[in-house]
């Protein structure tokens, strides 16, 4: 679209120059310069600063009718995300996108009640345009948004709950192990840490005699942990920087 009004702009010019050569009565005349000519008109391709603010103007001059329309939808349901698949198909030049990122908002009726191209995938770029959607339904008497669908629900949730507080209303958090009592432990085991070699001799010691001496199943090694420490490119086996063990009775580190 883009190319064609440009090569439609060097027509007129040259239909111009044509008709002030027969307007003079000049029968020989040197030719209109090509669109491609480098040394004359030399007509150049639009790049990515130039198509942001062509469609940047464009969206601002029919803002107001984009936002009366989405503005009369209803959004009960909300299924928000963001996405990166359609934006290749929205030009760009030479391998650059022209924009990196979109979140959608669709309502029950998967029509789209929100949508901001964003630079990064950071819920900070929509936060406005939440605020202002909730207001909208509020003004318009329409019922607020009961129900979120989101990927990231553990990510986001504090995000939304603190711009729509009715998601939180009368909502207790289901898990798989939502049937589990929760867990209590019976005091707070003792959390030792220790770095030279001794220290660490002793406190696997202390735990093997209590592997040992204690009867039943009250000694119970209940996690155990390892960090390895990468090393340099010319030697790069990994070796061992921490080891973590967590008992019933003992957190040695």
């Amino acid at each position: 679209m883009v190319s064609e009004i440009q090569h439609r702009h060097h027509a007129d010019i040259e239909l111009m120059y044509l008709a002030a050569v027969n307007s003079y009565g000049q029968r020989k005349c040197k030719p209109f310069s090509s669109f491609k000519n480098t040394r004359q008109y030399a007509g150049l391709p639009p790049s990515v600063p130039y198509l942001r603010a062509l469609f940047t103007d464009y969206v601002s001059a029919h803002r107001l009718y984009f936002e009366r329309d989405i503005a009369s939808l209803p959004l009960t349901i909300a299924k928000a995300d963001h996405t990166f698949d359609f934006l290749k198909y929205m030009g760009g030049l030479k391998g650059e996108r022209i924009f990196s990122a979109a979140y959608t908002i669709l309502n029950e009726f998967e029509e789209v009640r929100g949508h901001s191209l964003t630079p990064t995938k950071s819920l900070f770029y929509v936060e406005d345009m939440l605020k202002l959607i909730n207001e909208g339904l509020a003004a318009s008497n329409d019922p607020v948004t009961q129900v979120l669908y989101t990927d990231s629900p553990q990510a986001e949730r504090k995000f939304h709950e603190s711009i729509n507080r009715h998601l939180a209303r009368n909502v207790v958090p289901v898990t798989v192990w939502s049937s589990l009592p929760p867990f209590q432990p019976r005091s707070e085991p003792l959390a030792t840490v220790v770095s030279d070699s001794i220290n660490i001799e002793e406190a696997a010691g202390e735990i093997l005699t209590d592997c040992v001496h204690t009867s039943g199943s009250d000694f119970k090694v209940i996690a155990l942990a390892v960090k390895l420490q990468q090393r340099p490119r010319d030697a790069p086996v990994p070796f061992l920087e921490t080891t973590q063990i967590r008992t019933t009775r003992h957190h040695r580190k």
